[in-house]
């Protein structure tokens, strides 16, 4: 095969093979300046993992220049021989790869797709009319979700509150079963094509972690995510004495004391705290503590949300920022993807650039959960099975 080099040459780039679950023996080429090499695919041997020839045919080449450019390198050979693989349509001049190629093709940018045996990633942070402030039934979600390449959706709608804490942005206490009922209508309309399963973003308030306790033990979750939430009135008038700083640095102390609790499988948007006082936010002056709170989050084995909301915000970035996100890479601490979407049109959104950033920050998997049981999905299957004809997503990352 001949060198390629890819788009963007001047970025860091990583040459690797993968099926529809990612590569089990991991073979992947990393260059800093460029690739200068690539592996040899089907017929020839892989020069990074030596794999058999029975596994090389159910291998596609993939090159991705991060954080900018996913490009994917078919082989002629390809398309008789990978059952789940399907036309590349191109964005700026759509056409379809055929057997007839004479080369090796590298398509730029986010253009090519690439659709897997079955989606495996789930909008695992999505809410209900039920909260006040979104909009569209579950089952609305589920078709966005299903035309991004999702395996399903797991609802998450912000639970109910004693003593009307913050009562017009949730759930009353007596809307629960019908928020179930929700769920369970969506699931059985969606059922073999779109799982909907139930979940929650519980608030963490100190002194109420046996209030919510309870509540989630009223029924089965898949996914419960924990959140701290500044912004919230109540929570202002008891925390905030006019010190910003000192208001940063317990947001993310509550953000710890909230995954000690074991309450929660995810702290969902852990920087939020920074749109509070975006004029003055200023990361380096609080590191250490934010250093402090991820030892603790490491240590209590809870997975942190990296939320893609956040690129609607004051500080427009997803939630956390990427130099967290390294920090969080470091201490090996799960992440999942969410859009916190209070609209349909949002299931799923932004997931390939959040994708990439991970990617960026040192990440090799996805998490995500289902029966509240951590999975993980490589990255580069997680961005193939995103690629899905039905809904081309020509966003630049």
């Amino acid at each position: 095969m001949d060198e390629i080099i890819p788009a963007n040459n001047k970025r860091f780039h990583k040459v690797g093979f993968i099926d529809g679950f990612g590569c089990r023996k991991g073979c992947i080429l990393q260059r800093k300046s460029g690739c200068r090499k690539t592996s040899r695919v089907l017929g020839r041997t892989c020069e990074m993992c030596k794999l058999s020839k029975a596994d090389r045919r159910s291998h596609v080449a993939i090159v991705v220049a991060a954080p900018l450019c996913w490009s994917v390198l078919l082989s002629p050979e390809h398309g008789s021989r990978v059952p789940w693989l399907q036309p590349a349509i191109f964005e700026d001049a759509p056409r379809v790869l055929t057997a007839n190629e004479k080369r090796f093709k590298l398509v730029p940018s986010v253009s090519i797709i690439v659709n897997p045996s079955s989606p495996v990633l789930y909008e695992s942070h999505m809410h209900t009319p039920l909260c006040k402030h979104a909009s569209g039934l579950p089952g609305e979600y589920a078709a966005v979700a299903e035309q991004r390449g999702l395996k399903g959706i797991i609802v998450t709608c912000h639970c109910p509150m004693p003593d009307g804490y913050s009562s017009h942005v949730r759930m009353d206490g007596e809307q629960f079963e019908e928020y179930l009922d929700l769920i369970a209508e969506a699931a059985r309309i969606w059922a073999g094509r779109q799982e909907v399963l139930v979940g929650l973003e519980s608030d963490f308030v100190p002194g109420m972690e046996d209030w919510v306790r309870r509540l989630h033990e009223r029924t089965e979750f898949h996914h419960i995510l924990g959140s701290v939430h500044p912004q919230i009135g109540e929570y202002r008038r008891r925390f905030y004495h006019g010190d910003a700083l000192e208001y940063q640095k317990l947001y993310f102390h509550h953000l710890a004391d909230a995954a000690e609790t074991g309450l929660f499988d995810t702290l969902s948007h852990p920087d939020l705290i920074k749109n509070e006082f975006a004029d003055t936010w200023e990361l380096e002056r609080i590191l250490p503590k934010i250093r402090e709170s991820l030892d603790r989050i490491a240590a209590s084995g809870c997975a942190m949300e990296l939320n893609t909301s956040g690129l609607l915000k004051r500080i427009s970035e997803m939630n956390p920022g990427p130099q967290i996100l390294v920090e969080m890479c470091e201490r090996q601490i799960p992440v999942v993807i969410g859009a916190d979407a209070h609209i349909p049109d949002r299931a799923g959104d932004h997931f390939v650039e959040a994708l990439a950033l991970l990617q960026t920050a040192g990440y090799s998997h996805v998490s995500g959960f289902r029966e509240r049981k951590r999975f993980e999905v490589r990255i580069e299957a997680a961005v193939a099975s995103l690629a899905n004809p039905k809904c081309l997503e020509h966003k630049p990352l």
